[in-house]
């Protein structure tokens, strides 16, 4: 098993981490006017948790 404690302290490794799991929820939204406010960037947040599809696209990329 890989020592997480060490890759955690990696900033290459953390920031690597967040884009695979951002990049697939991100790409869920259709078009730039979804993410153009807060309030409708967590609506499309709070829909791709929800939908096995982007969930699946995010366990593959990690």
């Amino acid at each position: 098993m890989t020592n997480l404690k060490v890759r955690i302290k990696n900033l290459i490794f953390v920031v690597q981490l967040i884009l695979s799991i951002l990049t697939p929820i991100l790409g869920y939204a259709t078009s730039a006017q979804e993410l153009a406010s807060w309030q409708t960037l967590g609506t499309v947040l709070m829909e791709a948790i929800g939908t096995p599809y982007v969930l699946s696209l995010v366990t593959v990329s990690l």
